[in-house]
């Protein structure tokens, strides 16, 4: 994990501080160590204790080890003594046994036929800058290197490139730009006589290159045509560096030979091994009663299996897996085409523990639309339903979960994991859909240490919570869940792993119904629901509600898109007793980003909590690409262990939204209080957010354009009461069409998701577009919500 375990520093003083940890937060032990191949550390000595000899550094401890092998000798201790030509001796004193009589020149030959012998190393470079030891020894290292301070590369034949003088380079923003290679490209100009590029203070960027330039007799050239002539000939090299993809760590040392940063060999295990590590802690209230811990509840039926049971069964299934299908192996992608069930989290944590990619998909999805995603994650294996089968593909390999041969799978014969799967953290763990505004679904890879920095956040967050709570009431209260939310979302899928880990019982609904969701609270004891804001809505309008028996009721979890002021106040006069904690994320973060995480962060109504573990965040104004401050607004960023990998299959989306330093760019317009609070403003990406989805104009508008009777379209998000945005689509007619708005509704709906579909059509004479062609939107919002008659 990213997530420091060191000190923050020392605390009055700074300047130890500032030599001990480094800007990208690299604590510097003083310790002179090595890693061998295999990844093992030895620690050879402290480096302040590392005696100077002439060039060289001569670790004691090394020397004291070999003294105290020798016979005669029961301790030794070895220092530097100062020396007028060496600079430094190495001096031991020495405890010899009783009786023995071994002298200072017999340990010294002894000590000197089993160390290497430097006499005649023969350099042919200088032994240092007389009358200036700092300068000699900061320019030859303890092996004799010489540190020539040339920018340098050799190519595939060996031949030397001299790039320019390293203290030349321009320190912009993060990057140095070498001057030579401005200088070469100016000279190239047939106008330039001559050119020299040198660093110029920037209060924003630190440096940036400025040229001064000797025109050619008679040239007019101006500075603006020659900073046009260099851009061109330097965006290839920004977007090599943007699609550049780092060298993966050597599995068995952790040694990462591009950036020189080891990392763990092998990286923990899969998220479920960290889940159930989880739920067996002793700091899990739950962990020593498994057996008889409901995990999963069954809302309509009231049927229960224990945590127990559900380990047996994950492990019978796993079981299964392997004997049946053989050729199924770790990184393989699995498609999921099913409503909520029993069976779904039991199929996932099997799934994730022998290392197969989760693609879960909306079982409302189109035949269309499947496949896409289909083409996108490449399946080697279905499961779906007898009712959503029929959408999938013909001749590929499916198990229905609702057949015989699935129940029997989870009814093998199994005494504990017989897995044997080795997965680690940079594993995939899942392929998630998310739209974007392009119209196409993006493929989201989430890896198995993505959701395990998600859940490591939630649950030693959620255990001082849940700690404070029993010494304050002097009771535990057993936290039960209600699942309104879809599994294969983002949202329902981190969540279920996350109620695992903390030994949680989770009420599931096949499908929603507001009423049996108001009944289960009461009926289960339900404590805390996870739910998108529409819910919220319908809490704070039915009179129903106070029907029912909701006081076991504490916590609300709301996300997908932000609450209002005048919902969230109306929501606590209704029901004191329960909190809403909002929180922000995206299917890029693994689900989570910012969050409120208890009563006194719930109260800055509109803002979606503060930062979650692990991530750092900036916001970034979009025009300038300038880090903004507390209270201004602009795109937010985010970094950290739990962003995505990437795109399947999509070089070109993960490039534009990963930068080359780790940033993602969520395409939402925020900023951050002085508290330290997120709120939302817009959304830079035009989404549209309905309930908990998120619908992309551009699809639609595609779909639109196919039409024959249609010339041009747009599609915009109309304000509604209850789903938060509705799409709303702008349509001109071609001559002669009499096409009508129910008719077009019909026909998109014929097509996609229910979410998805057009739910307000207007007829307008032509769509208003930018000189470049690009729809304004925000025009057609304006008019679309002006009491105005006027036409565009």
């Amino acid at each position: 994990f990213d997530s420091r375990i060191f000190l923050t520093g020392y605390i009055g003083n700074e300047a130890a501080t500032a030599a001990t940890l480094d800007s990208e937060g690299w604590l510097k032990t003083g310790d002179l160590c090595y890693f061998d191949s295999d990844g093992f550390l030895f620690i050879v000595d402290r480096l302040k204790e590392l005696i100077k000899y002439k060039a060289y550094q001569v670790p004691p401890a090394e020397l004291e080890h070999l003294l105290q092998s020798i016979p005669d000798i029961a301790d030794a201790a070895v220092i530097p003594y100062p020396d007028e030509d060496a600079g430094q001796i190495p001096m031991a004193y020495v405890v010899r046994k009783p009786g023995s009589t071994i002298s200072a020149s017999q340990i010294m030959n002894l000590i000197a036929n089993q160390i290497k012998c430097n006499a005649f190393d023969s350099r042919i470079f200088l032994t240092g800058y007389i009358g200036n030891e700092a300068a000699t020894a900061a320019t030859l290292d303890s092996e004799g290197w010489l540190k020539t301070g040339d920018l340098c590369y050799f190519d595939s034949d060996g031949f030397l490139f001299i790039v320019d003088r390293l203290k030349e380079l321009i320190k912009y923003k993060a990057y140095q730009v070498p001057p030579a290679e401005l200088e070469h490209l100016l000279q190239s100009i047939p106008d330039i006589a001559d050119a020299a590029v040198i660093p110029y203070p920037d209060e924003d960027a630190g440096q940036i290159p400025m040229a001064y330039v000797v025109r050619k007799p008679g040239s007019t050239i101006s500075a603006s045509q020659i900073m046009n002539l260099i851009a061109n000939q330097l965006a290839h090299f920004q977007w090599r560096k943007l699609s550049h993809t780092p060298t993966p760590p050597n599995p068995n040392n952790g040694y990462c030979t591009e950036t020189k940063i080891y990392h763990q060999p092998a990286p923990g295990g899969p998220i479920v091994d960290y889940a159930l590590s989880l739920l067996h802690s002793p700091t899990t209230p739950t962990s020593g009663a498994i057996s008889t811990t409901h995990f999963l509840i069954d809302s309509a039926t009231g049927h229960r299996i224990t945590y127990a049971e559900f380990l047996r069964q994950v492990n019978s299934l796993s079981s299964s897996l392997r004997s049946l299908y053989p050729s199924l192996s770790k990184n393989d992608v699995a498609f999921i085409l099913s409503p909520p069930s029993f069976h779904v989290p039991i199929l996932y944590f099997s799934l994730l523990s022998l290392g197969i990619t989760v693609s879960p998909s909306n079982p409302m999805s189109s035949p269309l639309e499947l496949a896409h995603q289909i083409e996108l994650s490449k399946p080697a294996i279905f499961f779906a339903t007898s009712a959503t089968a029929q959408k999938l593909p013909r001749n590929v390999t499916l198990i229905l979960l609702d057949s015989p041969k699935f129940l029997s799978m989870l009814d093998g014969k199994t005494s504990g994991s017989t897995n044997n799967v080795v997965v680690d953290q940079r594993d995939h763990a899942a392929v998630l859909y998310s739209s974007g505004t392009t119209g196409k679904v993006k493929g989201v890879v989430i890896t198995h240490r993505n959701l395990i920095a998600v859940i490591a956040g939630f649950y030693y967050n959620n255990l001082s919570k849940e700690k404070a709570k029993e010494e304050e009431n002097g009771v535990y209260v057993h936290p039960v869940s209600l699942f309104t939310l879809p599994l294969f979302h983002v949202f329902g899928f981190f969540m279920l792993i996350r109620a695992a880990s903390m030994g949680e019982s989770t009420v599931l609904m096949e499908k929603f119904d507001f009423l049996k969701m108001l009944e289960s609270v009461g009926k289960y004891r339900v404590t805390y629901i996870p739910v998108a804001p529409p819910l919220v809505v319908a809490m704070v309008k039915s009179d129903l509600a106070a029907k029912y028996d909701l006081s076991s009721l504490q916590v609300l979890g709301s996300g997908g898109a932000p609450l209002g002021k005048e919902v969230m106040e109306e929501f606590k006069a209704k029901f004191p007793h329960v909190e809403i904690y909002q929180g922000y994320g995206l299917t890029e973060t693994a689900g989570a980003a910012t969050r409120a995480s208890g009563p006194e962060e719930a109260t800055p109504y509109g803002s979606t909590g503060r930062l979650a573990e692990n991530l750092e965040a900036k916001i970034v104004d979009p025009d300038s690409g300038e880090a903004l401050p507390p209270g201004k607004q602009g795109e937010l960023w985010l970094r950290g262990p739990s962003i995505m990998k990437g795109y399947i299959g999509n070089e070109a989306a993960t490039a534009a939204t990963l930068d080359s330093e780790g940033w993602l760019k969520t395409g939402d317009l925020c900023y951050f209080d002085s508290d330290g609070f997120l709120f939302i403003v817009d959304r830079l990406k035009e989404l549209i957010k309905y309930k908990a989805y998120q619908v992309p104009p551009a699809e639609l508008e595609h779909l639109l354009q196919s039409i024959p009777d249609i010339a041009d379209a747009a599609v915009i998000p109309y304000p509604d009461e209850d789903a938060g945005q509705i799409p709303m689509a702008y349509v001109v007619r071609k001559p002669g069409s009499t096409i009508s708005a129910s008719q077009i509704m019909n026909l998109i709906a014929n097509q996609v998701s229910p979410y998805k579909r057009i739910r307000r059509v207007t007829f307008i004479n032509s769509i208003p577009k930018s000189p470049a062609g690009k729809i304004l939107r925000r025009e057609l919002v304006k008019h679309s919500l002006s009491t105005s008659p006027s036409k565009l």
